[in-house]
């Protein structure tokens, strides 16, 4: 049985990142601004890698990412509609960022020339052994064992909950 892992993606995004960084594609500290489609990052300052790796890019919690139609838009599509606003100074203060984490996949595809999805899988789980590992349920292969179900109690009883699917925010929590 599988089970989803939800933030732990983000560690494969961050490995992701440090796989490029080690081969010298970008550095921490680099702007990232100038690889990325004009007016996808938010406020006027750069923004690097390593902001977004410590949640420090300064911006607001966008909850958009769990909004179907939203999460349902290709990855770059779907940052520009969920882009939050920068509301503190890079760098200053500690603000969990899920969109920046879903940010950061979208530099490793631009870095890397394949979907964050692909690069996980053939760069990272694939070399690992992580055979029944996937970076999403519709790419479950037909060998693979099935997703375990999750349930709410309500009330004394067991009913089957919800599951959320966040698309193109999966580097954050796929």
């Amino acid at each position: 049985t599988r089970f989803e892992i939800g933030s732990i993606s983000k560690l494969f995004t961050w490995v992701a990142v440090m796989m490029l960084v080690e081969e010298g594609a970008i550095g921490l500290q680099d702007d990232i601004t100038p690889i990325l489609p004009e007016g996808l990052v938010p406020g006027d300052t750069p923004l690097t890698l390593a902001q977004l790796m410590s949640h420090r890019p300064g911006l607001e919690e966008s909850y958009a990412i769990f909004d179907d139609a939203i999460a349902s838009l290709p990855r770059a599509e779907a940052l520009a509609e969920a882009a939050p606003d920068q509301v503190f100074p890079r760098g200053e203060v500690t603000s969990y960022s899920n969109w920046g984490v879903a940010l950061a996949g979208f530099v490793v595809e631009t870095l890397a020339g394949v979907s964050w999805e692909q690069f996980v899988e053939t760069r990272i789980l694939g070399p690992l052994g992580m055979e029944d590992t996937t970076t999403g349920e519709a790419r479950r292969g037909p060998d693979q064992p099935p997703l375990s179900e999750s349930y709410r109690v309500q009330g004394g009883i067991a009913h089957p909950a919800f599951r959320i699917d966040i698309g193109a925010f999966a580097p954050a929590g796929a």
